[in-house]
């Protein structure tokens, strides 16, 4: 389970169905822009903000960007198919929520 929040924390999201595999911590932590996009079903992605918060741009006829309205982070694109990318930028280790099993100390 991945759950993140845009710069604001206005709009919190979670995406239950993915693994630590599909996210990384450390190739991330090791990434020159520290930024990856994340592939899911728009089905699972769970969005906790008021309506007015997620602001939506019409990037092609089949493709549109989410974004928080308040601070103007992208949160995810989602194709005419409800695939989406969801927008993952890493600002440390001591943000995760538990800790991932390559750093776990007994």
């Amino acid at each position: 389970m991945y759950k993140g929040s845009c710069q604001c924390q206005a709009v919190q999201f979670e995406l239950p169905d993915i693994s630590e595999d599909e996210l990384d911590v450390e190739t991330l932590s090791c990434s020159e822009t520290l930024n990856l996009t994340v592939a899911g079903a728009r089905k699972h992605l769970i969005i906790d903000c008021a309506p007015s918060m997620l602001g939506e741009l019409q990037l092609s006829p089949s493709r549109k960007q989410f974004f928080c309205n308040e601070c103007s982070t992208p949160i995810f694109t989602e194709d005419e198919d409800g695939n989406i990318g969801l927008h993952v930028a890493f600002y440390g280790h001591d943000l995760l929520a538990k800790h991932h099993s390559q750093y776990h100390i007994p």
